[in-house]
């Protein structure tokens, strides 16, 4: 199994199991996007102020294609499961659909009036959801490259888009959540979070609970009863560990903590700000951190192995 993680020079590709630098990669200008699924790496980088193009590589190395069309920096990337389509949404207020095996685009689709934030697709569907600048949250027909409906509940920046059960939640700078109903559209309730900072962004932990998170805390909720969170914790970046757990890091800690906010494991090793966490499996999870080091756990007993990125530079993201 190869893992990627990125820092201001370059993609380096690592093996999982022999814990080690497979290659590196080096982008032009640095990474503002990256992203990993049936066995292609797909990163974006901003080369001149008006190209950003998304760079698709087989997960071996190889280059596949540069998909050229986006004039400003990529801010989404999304996969259409089961397909080679990805989504990329851009500050030039378009979302693109592209096939990245022959590298080319399908759909160039451009009804926004800001940047592009934030992307979902509902597996199994056609559906495509995107959020913008522009406040607002559009539902797009990929087979047709088309607009189906426009939502206008937010009135700032839409950071975030996840899907629970049949409804759709989105959430904006203002740190306000609008639950739309998946089949009809309509806004069928607003939850305002308790968070001090800013909303970064939410994951969905089960068909009932999501989290959301700034840059200091993590609350969970129940989509049942969002009079209250269930819990609020220290940390950030959480990840979904399974229907009863996230994964979240705190300064230069990994952290279980389970629904009633309770840390149940805390794993300790790195040397600096854990800036990126990923589960392997049940049993694995790694992450990387401002420190240089991407660390590989145990989930079991806490014991790690540490891969060396040579240039000991702060990393960024692990996918």
């Amino acid at each position: 199994m190869n893992l990627c993680v990125n820092n201001h020079e370059g993609i380096h590709v690592l093996n999982y199991d022999e814990s080690k630098v497979l290659y590196q990669l080096k982008p032009a200008r640095d990474i503002i996007m990256m992203r990993t699924w049936n066995n292609f790496l797909c990163f974006a980088n901003t080369v001149y102020p008006s190209v950003s193009p998304i760079s698709v590589h087989e997960i071996n190395g190889q280059r596949r294609s540069t998909l050229y069309g986006n004039h400003l920096a990529v801010l989404s990337l999304v996969d259409i499961q089961q397909t080679n389509i990805i989504a990329s949404g851009s500050g030039d207020n378009s979302v693109r659909l592209w096939n990245i095996e022959y590298g080319k685009c399908i759909h160039d689709m451009d009804h926004h009036h800001g940047s592009v934030t934030c992307l979902l697709n509902i597996p199994g569907t056609q559906h495509l959801y995107s959020g913008s600048e522009d406040c607002t949250l559009k539902k797009w027909d990929m087979e047709h490259g088309s607009c189906e409906v426009t939502m206008n509940e937010h009135s700032s920046t839409i950071n975030s888009i996840i899907n629970i059960s049949k409804q759709i939640l989105s959430s904006d700078e203002q740190n306000m959540i609008q639950v739309w109903d998946g089949q009809s559209n309509k806004c069928t309730s607003s939850i305002k979070s308790s968070h001090h900072n800013e909303l970064l962004g939410m994951i969905k932990v089960s068909d009932t609970v999501f989290c959301t998170f700034d840059r200091s805390s993590v609350s969970g909720w129940d989509l049942s009863n969002t009079s209250k969170p269930l819990f609020t914790t220290k940390g950030t970046n959480p990840k979904r560990y399974n229907d009863e757990t996230i994964v979240l890091s705190v300064n230069d800690l990994v952290c279980l903590v389970n629904l009633g906010g309770s840390v149940e494991k805390t794993f300790s090793g790195h040397d600096g700000k854990v800036k990126s966490i990923k589960k392997i499996d049940d049993s694995k999870l790694v992450s990387c951190s401002s420190g240089g080091e991407v660390i590989i756990w145990s989930v079991d007993d806490g014991s790690y192995k540490n891969i060396t990125i040579d240039n000991g530079e702060p990393l960024i993201t692990i996918v």
